[in-house]
């Protein structure tokens, strides 16, 4: 006789034989719900949602997930629900001695409740003898206003298992073409017909090419939290009929990689969590947060306002409901310059004397078009790169430079690193001591070696440890240095490298005191450190640091996005939509250290549209176009820099397009992006009634650029407008009364090259 497979269900109980391999055709199932599927439970909610389980012979499998008759799953490409690997921690810590269990076989019996509003299928005694009998695994599916959220524990590993990773859940979204797949990379990116293509976004060890994408994506780049890769916790794909909605609903931003995968016309996609503790016995696992699956109509930036709907109520990384002192210190910042003081000293043979000429002139330029200033202070330490970290000791010429600046009555910031400490410091001292005297302070990975990262200095790479944000006595570290030397610079801000542009490691240093390997022990720990460093300064210190992820929304103040890794294909502002007005984005946004080269004016366009700050300029720059556009940004300050990102109008007609590109760092290669020459944004203001529609012309006046000319359909009740609206023209120097619209109306716009200008829509008696 085999062993018992059972497969018990609820809501009525039929109990099935009990001897044999079964292949038992059940039926349960809601007054509400019609099937005539024997061997399928299907279960229904108030709203017409519908999702219907598939009894296999030792487990479960999702069949179909629908709503007003759409049928949003491809039933030919269905993975388990979910997947795990576990191990039996005796055999040792070795790949091959992993075991792996998911939720279509392998489980003697299955039982499956429900009650009004949620549905419980629970899976025990796996049939594998590796495994320990008392393993039990819940998935909990709840119906909540229309939607499916989807929850899983595991538990029962007893004194010698552990669970390693866990992907769940997983579907197979139908792609039949003409249709559009979100995922959260950089500010967010929309690849066409995903079925059709070779999406593989998530665990991709060397990245993944798109057609007609000159950049493939980053390998890993759907691990969360990392600014290069899953800025945000949810992705999105839609069509002309229907969109659905995936929410990684994880209030504390547990490490995760989101996961995305065409499949010949469908997408297969989930997540997979390391879990806390892995490699620990007895570690049971609870998926952290739930997964939602929502129907809605529209596109990228519906899908953002879901996400935005959520974290707003629910995320701990929340940004403040009101802009704190520090956050409006940095919005009422409209251009941003750099100087680099170690290559200006040391290649180009500058003096102090002639690098405040340098900062005089930006500001004359800045002043002209009558904006706030600010100036960052790179290679501020006398080192190329930054290197010898965490040496962060200014240089003489910095300890002249930042109160000079700071006299003119600009902002200043300057550099640190969050994260990496040199394995040969240059004269150690007490402060920074030889690294072996810090070792312990390391992060470290399964098998106990110490994470090492590559930096570039100079012409070389050097080996940097990857230090653990977790341990206090790094942290002091940090915190002595920035008191002894960066805070008497005085500085408006203070730039900490990497800690959300590098992804988390996983750690599993034993004498760290957090999880193993997974868990949100990466955040506590950089919130801990980033809260530390700022009691150093005075309170309305802003806090910037590189790239863009959401999980330190509630500790930054500003994202550094000038890396050439924003200038990306099909990018969306996406971040912008959900986070527009409570962050500032520095930058052109889509990569360069200042304007200067190919591409001026279609960077500064494509960087104002996404409502970045415009930036970094190298001091001696003072282009009197771009210098209107900053003109334009400041003016719309309250917009832009306060306000909320409404969706994107789009002009009609044939507009030209141009091509944007910038040079890899330390390469011989270009990052590259083709783009409509009219850039377009759109922001709610956040003291009235009033909407601000921004177009921005990338083409260059200095080499035969035109003026361009088209059309936009304005409703207004895209914005939330209603009645009577005032419609005014704004450029860098004047506004102009048009007139009064309502409901839906066309709007005709010409935009000289290289110009921005901007129709605000004002509710009468708003």
């Amino acid at each position: 006789m085999n062993k018992v497979s059972n497969l018990i269900v609820l809501l009525p109980l039929l109990t099935l034989p009990s001897c044999g391999k079964h292949h038992a055709r059940v039926v349960a199932g809601d007054e509400r719900c019609d099937t005539t599927d024997a061997n399928t439970l299907m279960v229904c909610n108030d709203e017409g949602a519908t999702f219907a389980l598939k009894k296999t012979a030792t487990g479960i499998m999702l069949e179909d997930f629908s709503k007003d008759g759409i049928h949003f799953l491809d039933s030919g490409q269905t993975p388990p629900l979910f997947e795990a690997k576990l191990r039996d921690i005796r055999s040792g810590n070795d790949v091959e001695n992993n075991i792996s269990v998911n939720a279509a076989n392998g489980w003697q019996a299955v039982t499956i409740s429900r009650n009004d509003n949620q549905t419980v299928i629970e899976f025990s005694h796996p049939d594998n003898n590796a495994l320990p009998s008392s393993l039990v695994a819940k998935v909990v599916i709840a119906n909540e206003g229309g939607a499916l959220s989807w929850d899983l524990k595991m538990e029962g590993l007893g004194a010698s298992h552990s669970v390693l990773d866990v992907q769940f859940p997983q579907l197979a979204l139908k792609a039949s073409g003409n249709d559009h797949y979100f995922i959260p990379y950089r500010f967010g990116k929309v690849i066409d017909n995903p079925g059709e293509v070779d999406l593989d976004y998530g665990e991709n060890e060397t990245g993944a090419f798109l057609p007609n994408d000159t950049n493939p994506l980053m390998r890993n780049a759907g691990e969360y939290p990392k600014g290069w890769g899953a800025t945000m916790q949810y992705m999105a794909y839609y069509n002309d009929e229907y969109g659905i909605y995936i929410g990684f609903h994880d209030p504390k931003a547990n490490l995760k990689t989101l996961r995305a995968k065409s499949a010949s016309h469908a997408i297969v996609v989930g997540s997979t969590v390391p879990a806390p503790d892995k490699t620990r016995a007895g570690n049971d696992f609870d998926y952290p947060g739930v997964v939602e699956f929502r129907p809605y109509s529209g596109d990228w930036y519906d899908a953002a306002k879901i996400y935005r709907d959520w974290v707003y109520h629910n995320a701990d990384y929340r940004p403040p409901a009101q802009p704190t002192a520090r956050a409006q210190k940095l919005a009422e910042i409209s251009v941003w310059g750099t100087q680099n003081v170690f290559g200006d000293v040391h290649d180009f043979h500058s003096t102090a004397a002639s690098l405040k000429r340098d900062i005089d002139r930006f500001y004359r330029f800045t002043q002209s078009a009558g904006v706030m200033a600010a100036l960052q202070f790179t290679g501020a330490h006398g080192v190329s790169n930054e290197d010898n970290m965490p040496k962060f000791y200014p240089s003489n010429e910095t300890r002249e430079l930042a109160p000079h600046a700071n006299g003119k009555g600009m902002a200043t910031m300057v550099y640190s690193n969050g994260y990496l400490y040199s394995k040969e410091v240059d004269n150690p001292d007490d402060l920074v001591p030889d690294f072996s005297a810090v070792e312990d302070y390391a992060a470290r990975d399964e098998h106990g070696n110490i994470y090492i990262q590559l930096w570039p200095v100079g012409d070389h790479q050097e080996d940097f440890v990857r230090m653990c944000p977790t341990q206090t006595g790094w942290v002091n570290i940090l915190k002595n240095i920035h008191q002894q030397y960066l805070a008497p610079l005085h500085t408006s801000g203070l730039f900490i490298d990497q800690v959300t542009a590098a992804s988390p490691v996983p750690c599993f240093n034993p004498r760290h005191g957090h999880p193993l390997g997974g868990g949100h022990y990466w955040r506590d720990g950089l919130k801990s450190l980033i809260e530390t460093l700022r009691s150093v300064y005075p309170e309305d210190t802003f806090i910037v640091t590189e790239a863009v992820n959401d999980s330190l929304m509630d500790l930054v103040n500003g994202y550094e996005t000038a890396s050439v890794n924003y200038l990306i294909e099909n990018q969306v502002p996406a971040v912008q939509a959900v986070y527009g007005g409570k962050v500032q984005f520095i930058g052109p946004a889509v990569g360069t250290g200042n304007y200067g080269n190919a591409n001026l004016f279609g960077i500064s366009a494509y960087a104002l549209a996404l409502g970045s700050t415009p930036g970094y300029f190298y001091p001696y720059f003072a282009d009197p176009h771009v210098g209107r556009q900053i003109a334009l940004r400041s003016r719309l300050k309250e917009y832009i820099a306060y306000g909320e990102m409404m969706r994107p109008p789009k002009p009609k007609g044939d507009l030209p397009e141009i091509t944007v590109r910038r040079k890899v760092p330390n390469r011989d290669e270009y990052r590259v992006a083709t783009i409509s020459a009219i850039q377009t944004g759109a922001w709610k203001s956040s003291r009235n009634n009033s909407v601000a529609l921004l177009f921005v012309n990338g083409l260059s006046p200095n080499e035969d650029g035109h003026s361009l000319s088209f059309s936009v359909e304005v409703s207004s009740a895209d914005y939330s407008l209603e009645g009577d609206l005032t419609l005014s023209r704004v450029t860098a120097d004047n506004e102009q009364a048009l007139g009064v619209v309502k409901g839906v109306f066309p709007l005709s716009v010409t935009v000289p090259a290289g110009e921005a200008v901007a129709y605000v829509l004002t509710e009468l008696g708003g």
